[in-house]
């Protein structure tokens, strides 16, 4: 009945036969997975991210498939049970729903979800509300509001996590802090920036859901022909995978930074220092996951002529190079 009414793309009717397997204490493990799945499917169309949410979490819920199960109706209907884990989960939680429908689902969705056991790849298991929380200090990591991201890890005993925040609060607010005098105001850029780069996937990269997989899930890598978008939808997300990619990317922030000081800095030892310093994480960032491959080329060649000239002024001058030369 579901698939009928998803098919005459009466999504609204869709969601209560598959809402009454999920409910139905008779469903067995494989009727519940294809029920959830399309639900989160039914809740894409309807725009009702929060819901869909929530179905993916109740996917999870279920577990993995236990090959003594009976064979219900989506023994060969749907590709992605087969992999036994979900790809929609992490792809809500880090790309499609927006910071504050990740909050909504706390506040309505909060007491089922503690009751959602969550198991991320190669970590302790978390309940669904955990892992939205999660979701969360990752997010304000890369709004750099370290303290309040360092909070949530703290509760959630994430301790690396919380101690690295803590770390990126100090270094943050010195390296915005514009009473401090230029020259030492661009060290301390500096520090701020080589952590960033020292940490890839440690700061800005969900490193509870993303376990390898990432570059595959986006609508650019496997299986991209088979999703089912609309052309405005693919468009949506291909928009939203963009910035999630250049937020996540510990290394290109760092870099943006280090071209900043550098900038400024112009011809001195703190100048050189990040030019190096930018031409390592330009070297040692995957274009094969992180893309703009054209623009990180052209960055290597600008910072490639700013070290010949320094090099040259270097030789040349009798400027002392602690000083802040020309650009």
């Amino acid at each position: 009945t579901a698939a009928c009414y998803f098919l005459q793309r009466e999504y609204a009717q869709t969601e209560i036969p598959l809402l009454k397997v999920v409910r139905s204490k008779a469903a067995n493990p494989r009727e519940l997975r294809a029920a959830t799945q399309g639900l989160i499917g039914v809740y894409q169309k309807l725009g009702r991210r929060v819901d869909q949410l929530h179905a993916a979490f109740l996917y999870e819920k279920v577990g993995d498939v236990n090959p003594s199960e009976p064979y219900g109706l989506d023994q060969h209907a749907l590709y992605l049970p087969a992999w036994e884990w979900l790809l929609d989960l992490p792809y809500l939680l880090d790309i499609q729903l927006t910071d504050d429908e990740l909050r909504e689902y706390l506040v309505h969705y909060g007491k089922q979800a503690r009751q959602i056991k969550y198991p991320p790849y190669h970590q302790r298991n978390r309940t669904a509300f955990e892992a939205v929380e999660y979701a969360l200090a990752v997010r304000l990591a890369r709004q750099e509001k370290y303290s309040e991201s360092a909070e949530i890890y703290e509760r959630l005993d994430a301790k690396p996590r919380a101690k690295r925040m803590r770390l990126l609060t100090d270094l943050y607010v010195k390296a915005a802090d514009i009473a401090l005098p230029v020259e030492e105001r661009l060290k301390a850029q500096y520090q701020y920036a080589s952590f960033l780069e020292e940490h890839s996937t440690q700061v800005f990269f969900n490193d509870m859901i993303w376990k390898g997989f990432q570059t595959s899930t986006f609508l650019g890598g496997y299986g991209v022909e088979s999703q089912g978008f609309t052309g405005e939808e693919r468009e949506h997300f291909l928009r939203h995978e963009r910035k999630v990619k250049d937020e996540q990317e510990e290394r290109w922030r760092a870099y943006h930074i280090l071209a900043a000081i550098i900038e400024q800095a112009g011809y001195t030892e703190l100048g050189n220092k990040a030019a190096i310093k930018a031409m390592r994480c330009l070297d040692l960032i995957s274009k094969e996951r992180f893309g703009r491959a054209g623009e990180i080329d052209q960055a290597r060649n600008k910072l490639l002529a700013w070290l010949r000239g320094y090099r040259r002024y270097a030789n040349d001058s009798k400027t002392p190079l602690g000083i802040i030369g020309p650009p």
